[in-house]
Order: C-alpha cells, then sequence, then structure tokens
C-alpha cells in the first residue's frame, strides 16, 4: 500500500526529514501545471554518471491540498524514462525504484508553495548576469505568466519577481505565444530573438 505523503509532510512539521518512497506513488504527485522546463536526456545522463544526489522535495499544500512535488519534478520525470529504458538503479535510490524524498518545513499556503517552486529555480542564477528574458526561457511563459497573475492577486509573488515586476511584465508583453501554431509575421515584429515555447518558432 501506498504511503500517504500528506500525513507524512504533516507529521514531520517544521523539522526536515528524508524518506525512500516508491517511485508509483511520486509519478501520482508531480506539480500540476508546472512552469519550469527541464530536459530530461542531459537530467539523466548527470544521474547516470554522478548518481541521484539530490532528492526530491514534497509539499501536502500543492494540487489543491492533494500534495506534490515541490522541487525536483524534472528529477522525477527523469527517473520514471530511465525505469521505463531497463536503465540500471542508479545510486542513491534503494531496490524497487525507492526515491529520496525531503519531508518538512510545508508551505503556509498553495500560493506559498507555487511560489517556492519559482523561487528554487531562478535562484540559482541570483548573483549572475543572465538577463531577465533568458531566465523566463527557463520556463514555458504562458505557465509562467498565469502562476505569476495568481501569485499576485494572492500577495505571493517570489521574492525574485517583487524585485523585477515591471520588467518582468514588459518581457511578457514582447513574447507573443502565437495559437494553434499559427504562422508569424515576422514584419510586425520589433524584437527578432524570441523562440515560441510551444512550437520552437523562432523570430
Amino acid at each position: 500500500m501506498d504511503t500517504d505523503l500528506n500525513q507524512l509532510a504533516k507529521k514531520t512539521g517544521d523539522a526536515i526529514a528524508v524518506h525512500y518512497v516508491s517511485l508509483d506513488n511520486l509519478e501520482k504527485h508531480f506539480l500540476d501545471n508546472n512552469s519550469k522546463k527541464h530536459d530530461v536526456a542531459k537530467l539523466i545522463e548527470s544521474i547516470r554518471r554522478y548518481g541521484f544526489r539530490d532528492p526530491l522535495v514534497f509539499d501536502p499544500n500543492l494540487n489543491d491540498g492533494k500534495g506534490g512535488i515541490v522541487a525536483g519534478n524534472g528529477r522525477l520525470e527523469s527517473l520514471i524514462e530511465m525505469r521505463s529504458q531497463n536503465l540500471n538503479l542508479p545510486r542513491g535510490l534503494k531496490e524497487d525504484w525507492l526515491v529520496p524524498v525531503v519531508f518538512g518545513v510545508n508551505s503556509t499556503s498553495e500560493a506559498e508553495a507555487v511560489a517556492f517552486s519559482i523561487e528554487h529555480n531562478w535562484s540559482v542564477l541570483w548573483g549572475s548576469e543572465v538577463s531577465l528574458e533568458e531566465i523566463i526561457s527557463m520556463f514555458d511563459a504562458e505557465n509562467l505568466q498565469q502562476q505569476l497573475d495568481l501569485l499576485q492577486s494572492e500577495s505571493s509573488l517570489p521574492i525574485a519577481v517583487e524585485d523585477n515586476l515591471d520588467e518582468l511584465l514588459e518581457t511578457f508583453k514582447e513574447i507573443e505565444i502565437p495559437e494553434d501554431n499559427q504562422d508569424i509575421d515576422e514584419e510586425k515584429l520589433k524584437t527578432p530573438n524570441h523562440k515560441c515555447p510551444q512550437c520552437g518558432y523562432r523570430w
């Protein structure tokens, strides 16, 4: 029987604990509408070389209170793909594809959990000279904008976004996402260095 991850998270409280959870159980707990893009092939290559050294993080407030992975959705996707390809169990996992997951220090709301999921990915670039447009390219722009609109309405914007909100909104205006992969009239565009996150079309 699958472990009740929400109960485990709530029991852990403000401490931190690592528990091994079956991959089948975790597969039900992807973050809904996750905006972060992932290169699964590269992640698999890294896990096979170095082992699985970065545990997933679970938060019980995600996915309308059903709980979900707040950090590590790409790594979870990679493990599922590795198993489907019958690759060797990576170091860091236990037999039968049991995966290390961090529990505890839960968010106080779903909005806070979603904000942390964005911040967790964004913060690795703090201190760098990467442009805001380049940071946004790590995300699905449409999903990210929807998440941020919701978080702003609930006064729960990530710290990184609070500092750059006006510039971020202007950047979103420049990123036009075509519907149903329709052709784009390049003559109407003022900036030539964009890529559609849905179809890969560059303009």
